[in-house]
């Protein structure tokens, strides 16, 4: 059975029967688990489920726990990564970076209590729903038998709010502050040459912070299914032109060459103009962010089989435990609660734009991300 990182390994079914049973006689042991706020789970030493509270019954549907004995946690939640290998959840290359295998295998092994936080995305009614939860694996001996006490706590809303905090409001308050010490200099300055371009600056500042608003409240509003969109005929080259001399006047473009690529195409074809210009800036940004000073970022559009493609391209490759994590909601590469970027791109593209999202990162080639989309 294939696996590429935790063992594939299941108990019987009359394993199963008997391990439940086993747990089920603990008196008062099901009002106890509860009585939590939170998912609460027990799994066998094959990270499977044999008992489990109401409340991940309840987040699952109207189902009992015979539905979902002996699935892993992340079969149970619909996680996008737990049927991509035979041996289920657990076994994919992504899962050596989810905080819930991570934490229950290490319990297992250490017979102590582990915490971490985990990122999962679910599959739910066709639609991919991320969630960041604490989770909490814990030793259980019983009955001569080893088990796991899981729980996971969804902290997605707290990880919003420190994102924002860290991001949205720590760049808006930088802003504001830069705009603000331009227009106080301007009351002293006599120059009228010196004044235009003081003016010019701050006029840039002043999109910046607008496009930051804005770009905020598209997210949210994504998040909550609440996006309206207005679709238009486009071309694609002008598109193209227009976030390069949008994104040269950012600081992120500084002492960096943004070259649009010689063969793009310039088709036309319908979609959300807000969005798409969106989703290539922030391509732009992270592919500027991730270049060194005096180095290149390539960027292009091509006709391929009824569809657009557009591409931000840069010379460095990503480590391999940031691919696997690139597009789960608030993993960043800048630190502690800085993610978004890369998730919102997926969001918008997939989502709203029915698109899709992709992207290569390999030694000899370096990074490339992909925005696919129907022009038909």
């Amino acid at each position: 059975m294939d696996t590429k990182f935790a063992s594939a390994e299941r108990s019987s079914d009359e394993r199963l029967q008997t391990e439940k049973k086993s747990i089920e006689s603990i008196e008062q042991f099901r009002e106890l688990l509860n009585s939590l706020p939170y998912v609460a789970a027990i799994l066998n030493e094959n990270r499977q489920i044999v008992f489990t509270n109401d409340v991940l019954l309840e987040t699952l549907g109207d189902i009992t726990i015979d539905d979902i004995l002996g699935k892993r946690p992340g079969e149970a939640l619909s996680c996008i990564n737990a049927f991509k290998e035979s041996g289920g959840c657990g076994t994919s290359e992504h899962c050596r970076v989810c905080g819930a295998v991570r934490a229950v295998m290490e319990s297992q092994n250490s017979g102590k209590k582990v915490i971490q936080e985990s990122r999962i995305t679910s599959l739910i009614d066709g639609e991919e729903v991320s969630a960041d939860y604490m989770v909490s694996a814990t030793p259980f001996h019983w009955d001569k038998q080893e088990f796991t006490i899981l729980t996971l706590s969804d902290i997605s809303h707290e990880k919003r709010r420190r994102a924002l905090e860290k991001i949205f409001f720590h760049d808006i308050i930088n802003k504001a502050g830069s705009l603000t010490g331009f227009i106080d200099m301007l009351k002293d300055i006599k120059d009228t040459g010196k004044i235009k371009d003081y003016l010019k600056l701050a006029g840039t500042l002043s999109d910046e912070l607008t496009e930051e608003i804005l770009a905020q409240r598209s997210l949210l509003a994504a998040e909550s299914g609440e996006l309206e969109l207005e679709f238009n005929s486009v071309k694609s080259l002008n598109v193209l032109q227009n976030n390069v001399d949008q994104i040269l006047n950012h600081y992120v473009a500084l002492n960096r060459q943004i070259e649009i690529h010689q063969e793009s195409v310039n088709i036309e074809f319908k979609t959300d103009l807000v969005l798409l210009n969106r989703i290539l800036t922030n391509m732009l940004k992270n592919a500027l962010e991730a270049t060194p000073e005096k180095e290149k970022v390539l960027i292009g559009c091509e006709n391929k089989d009824g569809k657009i493609i557009y591409w931000v391209h840069n010379d460095r490759v990503m480590p391999e435990e940031v691919k696997l994590q690139v597009f789960q909601r608030s993993f960043s590469t800048k630190g502690s609660n800085r993610g978004l970027g890369t998730y919102s791109i997926k969001l918008l593209g997939e989502k709203y734009l029915k698109g899709s999202v992709y992207f290569k990162s390999e030694v000899d080639f370096g990074t490339r991300f992909y925005l696919e989309l129907s022009v038909k």
